[in-house]
């Protein structure tokens, strides 16, 4: 205890009522005693020690999960924290667990949604813990804010935490048309590209390619590549990996043994150059050019 102060403002009496304004220290460790005597001169009657608590810091928010540097792979994301009235070894008031709200934002941090109800799955007068499924978007511009009251009142609304869910790629890609430059499909003898090179990803993840046909089976693992395709109607399947997704494209296409196509319908004069060809750099496709 500190030094004894006089009580001030009050008569005499047989029964008075002592007010007084003290400066106490956040927490419990608060103590007032008073001490009296009465008119005939008798000595010193003490009080009791009176405890009283302060709490004037707000409840804190802690153990935020998932990292908010982490990719998600779902955009239904299991979202965590701890809400503490406890500061360092001093516990406050207590949290007011009907008080707590969160909301949402999947376009960054200006376009906030209503306030919500959290979910609680364990509560104590001085921690409550959170949990829930939220359903985000693709991409880094999700985000989740809680709020709430300690017993006394302190209101605390924590930092906007980033969600942030893998994007699926976005796929780029080519086949290169038939040399003969006709609609009579591909032939066995010439090399197709097959080109997803143009592929991107939001997040910059590593991307792994597969190609596949249906008669043929796997083709290639690479970004783009060239080929010569057995005769028939193949269903080439593209798939493009990121850790999260996995994008598939089906093509389409058709390629002949050279001896199915007629010869005139790709080179009308016979020169041994495709009519294409010859449109392509100024020839005539009528007049032979051997």
């Amino acid at each position: 205890y500190g030094p004894w102060f006089r009580v001030t403002g009050i008569r005499d009496g047989a029964q008075v009522r002592a007010s007084v304004k003290a400066m106490f220290v956040d927490g419990k460790t608060n103590y007032i005693r008073y001490r009296a005597r009465d008119v005939a001169g008798n000595g010193w009657t003490y009080s009791d020690d009176f405890n009283v608590w302060v709490d004037i810091t707000e409840p804190t928010f802690q153990g935020f999960q998932p990292f908010e540097e982490d990719y998600q792979a779902s955009k239904d994301v299991v979202v965590s924290v701890d809400v503490t009235d406890v500061h360092g070894i001093r516990p406050g008031s207590g949290i007011v667990a009907s008080s707590l709200e969160y909301r949402i934002s999947t376009s960054g941090t200006s376009l906030f949604g209503d306030w919500m109800p959290v979910n609680i799955v364990q509560s104590t007068p001085d921690t409550v813990k959170i949990s829930m499924e939220i359903v985000f978007k693709e991409g880094d511009q999700n985000y989740i804010q809680f709020r709430g009251f300690d017993q006394v009142q302190n209101y605390v609304t924590s930092k906007a935490y980033n969600v942030k869910v893998n994007s699926a790629p976005r796929v780029s890609y080519t086949i290169s048309p038939p040399i003969n430059g006709l609609e009579v499909g591909y032939t066995t003898s010439e090399q197709v590209l097959f080109d997803a090179s143009r592929t991107t990803d939001l997040d910059g993840d590593v991307l792994e390619y597969e190609w596949y046909s249906d008669i043929m089976g796997f083709l290639s693992s690479a970004d783009s590549f060239y080929m010569n395709l057995v005769k028939g109607d193949h269903r080439i399947t593209l798939i493009v990996n990121d850790p999260a997704h996995a994008v598939v494209i089906p093509i389409e296409i058709t390629v002949k043994e050279i001896e199915q196509i007629d010869q005139m319908s790709i080179d009308t004069d016979g020169d041994g150059i495709y009519d294409a060809w010859e449109w392509d750099y100024g020839l005539d496709p009528l007049r032979k050019d051997s």
